[in-house]
């Protein structure tokens, strides 16, 4: 491992592909009060894992099908995503269950891709707020691909999403998978940005 990659608790790298990270980086630099340092190592966190899910190009494994990679680098750029916009909701009191991302489109083949996954939802999702929600995404009762994400995520991470038992092993669903793994980080960007944006504007007036 390259350790001068690593993050720490009381260093932050400015070179990065986070919109504002720069701006963030630049104020921080001039006006130490600006984040206390519980902030500062989750914001750090939150910056490594989202360039390691937008970097995050593919799977190689010996012996392992290329459509079988393919879904399996779809459900993990979504986990990196998902977990990175985790991080940041923590960071900024903003927990990600209560963001809100309505795409009809996507939504529509995300619906697909969960139901295909059968008995295995059921089980996981069997009470609960997530399940509640869940319905009333599967019934597009609401178009929140937020919803869908946190349920896939939940699956990844479980084990009970695999390719061969989702939409997924197809070319079009892992980019549907990869698609939504990117608007996370889209709207987790755009969390960042609002933060920095108005903290600076709050301490320059």
């Amino acid at each position: 491992m390259n350790t001068h990659n690593m993050v720490t608790h009381s260093r932050i790298t400015c070179k990065a592909l986070l919109p504002y990270w720069k701006e963030f980086c630049d104020f921080k630099r001039t006006n130490e009060a600006f984040v206390d340092s519980d902030k500062l190592s989750k914001l750090n966190r939150f910056r490594a894992r989202h360039r390691l899910a937008t970097k995050l190009t593919g799977i190689h494994a010996e012996g392992i099908s290329e459509q079988t990679l393919r879904g399996y680098t779809a459900g993990l750029k979504l986990m990196l995503a998902y977990s990175a916009a985790e991080i940041l909701g923590s960071a900024l009191d903003n927990p990600v269950t209560q963001w809100e991302i309505i795409e009809p489109h996507l939504a529509l083949l995300l619906r697909r891709i969960l139901n295909q996954a059968g008995t295995s939802k059921e089980i996981l999702f069997s009470k609960g707020q997530l399940k509640n929600r869940l319905e009333d995404f599967l019934k597009g009762t609401t178009d929140d691909v937020r919803i869908a994400a946190t349920a896939l995520r939940v699956m990844v991470a479980h084990g009970t999403f695999t390719p061969s038992g989702t939409d997924s092993l197809t070319a079009k669903g892992a980019q549907t998978v990869s698609q939504l793994a990117d608007l996370m980080l889209k709207t987790a960007e755009k969390h960042f940005a609002d933060y920095v944006i108005i903290e600076i504007s709050k301490r320059i007036r």
